[in-house]
């Protein structure tokens, strides 16, 4: 007779409940996306809580402190968008207006600006870029498209604008009574000092990559712009925007970027193309090897191998939120493994 075994009906039904979380969670993924940038968002604004507390009564409740926290920051997002907004929605206007009649002229490519040393190697960089380079941009075109639509989409979107930061707000009102609440929950665990490190672990690593991200993507801003406008880019603050922007997009962003740039400079006729390749490697050099290792040096190290299969598989699933999304869950599964393996080799 087959007998019953209790323990493997046990794990048969874990993996059971486990696929049909992840199946469930999968179904409302444009929820629990919404959720989880809420929870970015508070854990982005969270230091400034904790700073103001310092300085203010005990009295005083956590929700005037949260309160003064949110108007102070759409106070400055205002002020950020207000001083510069408009110079960049002309400078994209007067771009959209150029680009087609840049890119319909017939003579192109003798326009295209080289340097002195690679004029006799003209027509055959013509030959490789209409045999190689434009179809691959025109199979690429459909998703840079396909992704723009859906970002211009979130940002556009009410539910986004104004649902996240309410679900911030409650999350940071309520922060104490939450960690309280998850602390216990982990002290009725079957393991409560795995649960416990995989708790405190995810605390550190998703507070440093919020704030490691929005860092990257202020300085990508700020050096890009303020280079382009003194090596007399086009369209300086544009593409310093679009370069801030896409440095949310791990790996492929910033070549995304970077390409934007060259192309939108070799277009519109700059000289200087050499030495915006010169900066930009210089600078992505300097951001992946010594700023970017300084900022996510707590345990968010991921191989480019898993970066690459993370945003492709990300993509896959959920468009462009999975593709966000794709390094922190990452990092998330390497720290439950990095526990658990640690946690059975003390009980060995």
């Amino acid at each position: 007779m087959i007998g019953f075994n209790v323990q493997v009906a046990r794990m048969t039904w874990t993996v059971f409940a486990i696929a049909l979380l992840i199946y469930a969670l999968y179904l409302i993924r444009q929820t629990v996306f919404i959720f989880i940038l809420a929870i970015l968002l508070a854990y982005m604004v969270y230091p400034l809580v904790i700073r103001i507390e310092r300085y203010t009564p005990r009295r005083v409740p956590r929700t005037a402190t949260v309160t003064i926290v949110f108007v102070l920051l759409i106070g400055i997002l205002a002020g950020i968008v207000t001083t510069i907004g408009p110079q960049i929605a002309d400078e994209a206007t007067r771009l959209g207006e150029q680009i087609p009649h840049l890119t319909s002229a017939p003579d192109l490519a003798s326009r295209i600006p080289l340097p002195s040393w690679l004029e006799g190697f003209r027509p055959r960089l013509l030959e490789w870029l209409q045999q190689y380079l434009l179809p691959s941009a025109a199979e690429t075109l459909p998703l840079i498209q396909k992704i723009g639509i859906n970002v211009l989409h979130w940002v556009g979107n009410i539910v986004f604008v104004v649902l996240v930061p309410i679900l911030s707000f409650m999350m940071l009102k309520d922060a104490p009574s939450i960690r309280d609440r998850v602390i216990e929950l982990t002290k009725h665990s079957h393991r409560p000092a795995l649960w416990q490190g995989v708790v405190a672990d995810t605390d550190v690593v998703l507070a440093q990559y919020i704030r490691a991200l929005l860092t990257l993507s202020l300085a990508t801003f700020v050096a890009y712009w303020l280079a382009f406008a003194l090596l007399g880019v086009p369209y300086p603050l544009l593409l310093a925007a679009i370069a801030g922007i896409m440095e949310v997009v791990p790996l492929f962003g910033p070549l995304l970027a970077a390409g934007i740039a060259i192309v939108v400079a070799g277009l519109t006729g700059y000289t200087g193309i050499l030495w915006l390749i010169l900066f930009i490697i210089a600078y992505r050099v300097f951001q992946d090897y010594v700023l970017n290792p300084y900022l996510m040096s707590e345990g968010i190290e991921v191989h480019p191998l898993l970066i690459i299969f993370g945003l492709l598989a990300g993509e896959h699933l959920a468009g462009v939120a999975g593709m966000l999304l794709s390094i922190p869950i990452i990092a998330l599964g390497r720290i439950f493994l990095r526990r658990f393996w640690t946690h059975d080799a003390t009980e060995v």
